[in-house]
């Protein structure tokens, strides 16, 4: 908390699981933010890949791509300080020759993995990932780095074909799991959109989400304005108007009565910090 407002919240069933991202442009920062939330995430990872405006402008993200040194600088900052693994994420650059150099220069940092977007800075996702990008990475730098592939993985299948194309050990789902986070369920098939958007409210509701943020990802999950979830999303002002879209205000309401009585029951717990306790661990 900082002036009131929350920037920063997570559950002890994490902490095996938390890469805790930074977007920054200073060593010094970067460092005193990791220290700030280390003994709650098992590594940290520094966004090199930031496209957006907010980001370049702070010279943060892809913006640390046209300053190499300075991205080197805040990457041995963390590797020498932090208990936990070190890991970074860049976009690839104009030339493979200087994607690759800029690799080799992370690989000397100590970094534990190294994520690669492969779209350049000015490339939008409209436009289709060069997977080709990431054979020569892959076959120069050090095999004890893990070298994870980013982009256009939407399905099980692309996994595997992401892998064999490239010869990368790891895949990074973005976009895929934002539509349909099912992607990772690896016991079957994937649960439909519907199925998925159902076990997210209700995991929002448990964890007292703040709405704004579970808006943002169901109108990302359903990104055609044309669809009736769109359009009562985009006009959902709280978290009660968001579970009537999908039908769970009944859920909502029975939470909301749970954390009231159980605030009643134990005066010294605020509402907001009871709330960050799971109401029901098998929803």
């Amino acid at each position: 908390m900082k002036k009131g407002t929350l920037n920063f919240r997570t559950s002890p069933l994490e902490k095996s699981k938390l890469v805790f991202q930074l977007g920054t442009a200073d060593p010094d920062l970067a460092l005193e933010a990791a220290l700030t939330v280390i003994q709650d995430v098992s590594a940290v990872d520094l966004n090199c890949g930031c496209p957006k405006k907010f980001s370049i402008s702070g010279g943060m993200g892809a913006a640390l791509l046209s300053d190499p040194d300075r991205l080197i600088k805040i990457l041995e900052k963390l590797v020498t300080n932090l208990p936990v693994p070190v890991s970074c994420k860049i976009r690839t650059l104009d030339s493979p020759d200087a994607t690759l150099e800029l690799c080799r220069r992370i690989e000397k940092t100590g970094v534990h993995a190294l994520a690669v977007h492969c779209r350049t800075r000015e490339e939008r996702p409209s436009q289709p990932a060069h997977w080709d990008r990431l054979t020569p990475i892959v076959a120069e730098i050090d095999p004890l780095i893990p070298i994870i592939i980013n982009g256009d993985v939407f399905l099980p299948k692309h996994i595997s074909k992401a892998r064999a194309a490239t010869g990368v050990s790891s895949v990074m789902i973005a976009r895929g799991a934002m539509i349909n986070p099912c992607i990772f369920d690896t016991k079957g098939e994937p649960a439909t959109q519907r199925e998925a958007v159902i076990r997210y409210m209700r995991h929002a509701i448990n964890y007292d989400f703040p709405y704004q943020n579970v808006k943002y990802t169901l109108m990302q999950m359903y990104d055609d304005p044309k669809t009736p979830e769109f359009l009562s999303l985009q006009n959902a002002k709280s978290m009660r108007a968001i579970s009537s879209v999908f039908g769970v205000e009944a859920y909502f309401d029975s939470t909301q009565e749970k954390w009231q009585a159980s605030a009643a029951n134990s005066p010294d717990l605020d509402g907001p910090t009871h709330k960050r306790q799971r109401i029901d661990t098998t929803a």
